[in-house]
Order: C-alpha cells, then sequence, then structure tokens
C-alpha cells in the first residue's frame, strides 16, 4: 500500500499535441501478483489536464481521473477498470464529462500467467526485430529477420490458444463495458455485456482463421445498446445513418437514435426482431461468406 505524488510536466513535439499534466497523485494497494499482473486497488488524479492541438488558440481542459479493482479468486480473476474525463471545456460545450467503465470475471489465472510470459517473449522477440533491423539488407541479416518474425507469428498462434483454452470460461467469462457521453444538451451511451460461450471445440488460429459469421456469433451471449441524443450529434448524421435507419438497424426515435442487439448464438436480435446472422449482415451490405 502506497501513494506517489508527481508535479507539473508537459509533452511536446512537432507533429503532436502539447499536453501539460498539473499534479498528479496515484494511491494503489498491492494484494498479490499473478504472472506480471499486480493484483489490488489503484486510483488516479490529476486535475485540470490542459491538450492544445497545433494551430487551435483554445487547449481542451478537464480533470482526469482513473481507478482500477482486481480481486483472485480460488482459480480465476474479477476486476474493473474505470476511466473519467470531466468538467471539460474547449469542445464548444459539445460534451462536458466523458466516462468509461470495464469489468470482467471468472478469468482464469492459469491463462493470465501464461498470457503474461507469452507477452515477455514477444516483448523480447521485437526488441530483437529492432535490433537487427539495420543489417536486414544483408543475407544474414534477412534469414534472421525471417526466423525472428516467424517466431512472431507463433507467438500470435499460441496467445490466441491460451486465450480461449486457457483463459476463458465456458458460459462464465464475462466483460461489461459502458460509455458516457454527457453534455448540457444530452447524452449518448454505449452499453456492452457479453459471455463467452465457448464451441464444441477449442479455437485455434488456423480454426478461426477459417470462421464464418455465424461462428464467430456462437462463441458469445450478450447484449450491445445504443443511445444517441440528436441535439450533441453533428449535423452530418442524420444523412450519413438513413441508410442504417431505413434498414432497421437504428432506430429513429423523437430525440434520439437507439439500437438494441442481442447475440442469441446462431440468430440475432436486433430491436426486437429476430433474424439469422447472414440477414443482419445483410444489412451493412455484408454476408455470411465474406
Amino acid at each position: 500500500k502506497g501513494a506517489f505524488q508527481a508535479g507539473n510536466f508537459t509533452i511536446k513535439g512537432e507533429e503532436m499535441p502539447t499536453i501539460t499534466v498539473p499534479e498528479t497523485t496515484i494511491d494503489f494497494n498491492a494484494t498479490g501478483v499473478v504472472g506480471s499482473t499486480i493484483i489490488g486497488d489503484m486510483q488516479l488524479k490529476a486535475d485540470k489536464v490542459a491538450i492544445l492541438n497545433k494551430d487551435e488558440p483554445e487547449a481542451i481542459v478537464f480533470d482526469l481521473g482513473a481507478e482500477s479493482s482486481s480481486v483472485k479468486t480460488e482459480q480465476s480473476l474479477d476486476g474493473s477498470l474505470g476511466i473519467k474525463a470531466a468538467n471539460i471545456k474547449g469542445v464548444q460545450d459539445q460534451f462536458n464529462h466523458i466516462s468509461y467503465s470495464l469489468k470482467f470475471n471468472d478469468f482464469l489465472l492459469s491463462g493470465i500467467e501464461t498470457i503474461g510470459k507469452l507477452q515477455s517473449d514477444r516483448e523480447n522477440l521485437l526488441s530483437q526485430v529492432g535490433f537487427n533491423s539495420e543489417n536486414a539488407d544483408t543475407p544474414e541479416g534477412q534469414k534472421k529477420m525471417m526466423e525472428l518474425n516467424d517466431q512472431l507469428q507463433d507467438l500470435g498462434g499460441k496467445m490466441v490458444e491460451t486465450i480461449f483454452a486457457q483463459l476463458l470460461q465456458a458460459d462464465k467469462s464475462r466483460v461489461v463495458q459502458n460509455l458516457l457521453m454527457d453534455s448540457p444538451k444530452g447524452k449518448t451511451t454505449i452499453d456492452m455485456d457479453l459471455t463467452y460461450h465457448g464451441s464444441a471445440q477449442t479455437p485455434t488460429m488456423n480454426t478461426i482463421a477459417a470462421y464464418t459469421p455465424e461462428q464467430w456469433s456462437d462463441l458469445f451471449r450478450g447484449t450491445i445498446n445504443l443511445n444517441a441524443n440528436k441535439a450533441i450529434l453533428p449535423p452530418v448524421v442524420p444523412m450519413m445513418a438513413s441508410d442504417l435507419i431505413n434498414q432497421g438497424v437504428i432506430k429513429d426515435n423523437a430525440d434520439h437514435y437507439a439500437m438494441a442487439l442481442k447475440l442469441n448464438g446462431n440468430a440475432i436480435d436486433l430491436n426486437g426482431v429476430s433474424m439469422p446472422v447472414a440477414e443482419f449482415l445483410g444489412k451493412f451490405g455484408g454476408t455470411a461468406n465474406e
């Protein structure tokens, strides 16, 4: 358990915004470690963060806050993350508050440990790629780069297999995400709640490359909901969304747009209407075989 405090600092470059961060405080309480992942709680606070874009007369100023928490059970890990920008100034009152939250449940500890090791191996390989890039124009250098790229591809495959075989638990592992953008004129929310359903055979790098949209859809169960107040959207949105409105993807209500999506395996419930995955994709100009 402890605290960290940093004074005012500025980040700037020729082709990037100037970011000024005032006094920042971080409080943390570490309760354990799983692989390279620290378990515990953390809170961050930095008021009056300023971002000045090149050629803009006024900076965007906001109060930044973040917090995370994780709890280890007997075999799995539950956790949450929250980030918010409050009291936003300098965006023509389009938004005065933006927040994002993520919660996850029942991620297996064995998978977290393995992924941590694979990420460490990947970082090591990437550092070797950077070190050998200067010699990439020689036969020896080209051979070494090919070997490193093959190893990176192999690691990618192991990462995918670890996620599905060791990290996620069928009908238990769950991720909930919420995004809120608020303003004096109204708010927009995007909410996603997905649970891993699994499949008869554990997905691998080779098998998912050939997955159909129906197979991808069948991996998860859950909901995705969108509500956007018309008053805070750019004027071009009605024209851009007209096709989706006509297709029934987006509901055009009196003062807001809405979409309610529910994943039911091979079928999708869109705004209360059940349909096959292929029909749903067709509303975006796609097909089940693309």
